[in-house]
């Protein structure tokens, strides 16, 4: 063990402060900022729109909007706000399809590839609601990829969705 009694104040102190790093960084207390990468998808003045049936038809179901990013360096996450157009009706909510890009077994090069797909929970109001989905992010992967779309649930019928958005980050 090495006396530091005889270094100069500034360079004891220099010596204190970089001790004082090291132990952090091997406690792991010294976190590392994730960029911000959110990419938006609609917004409040132009949502995702379910009509029924078809756009042509002119009658909104359902409505979202909402930002498709990198969580704390953990998840993929999807934030929306959501309403139904119509409230009080068929309740209505945002389907995620989370993808990863990365060469998965059995293909040549890599590709896009389905992790998981996940709903958020239903309203029936008329007013923006908040929710979100989200999932690991996938560790051999670079790119997180939502595909993204609002529905109104239809009984005994295939639901009103509006035509998918596709948002990506790099990580």
């Amino acid at each position: 063990m090495s006396d530091h009694s005889s270094l100069h104040p500034s360079a004891a102190r220099r010596w204190v402060a970089r001790s004082a790093v090291l132990a952090a960084i091997s406690l792991g207390l010294v976190a590392v900022a994730q960029p911000a990468m959110a990419v938006a998808w609609g917004s409040s003045s132009s949502p995702l729109t379910a009509y029924h049936k078809s756009a042509s038809s002119g009658q909104k179901q359902a409505q979202a909007y909402g930002d498709f990013y990198n969580q704390g360096g953990s998840y993929a996450r999807n934030s929306s706000q959501q309403k139904d157009s119509k409230p009080g009706g068929d309740s209505v909510y945002v389907e995620t399809r989370f993808q990863f890009y990365f060469q998965g077994a059995g293909q040549s090069s890599p590709a896009w590839n389905t992790n998981k797909n996940d709903q958020t929970g239903r309203t029936s109001s008329g007013s923006w609601k908040s929710d979100y989905t989200r999932t690991t992010l996938y560790g051999t992967a670079d790119k997180a990829r939502g595909q993204i779309h609002v529905c109104e649930d239809q009984n005994l019928a295939p639901d009103d969705c509006s035509v998918w958005a596709y948002t990506t980050f790099a990580y």
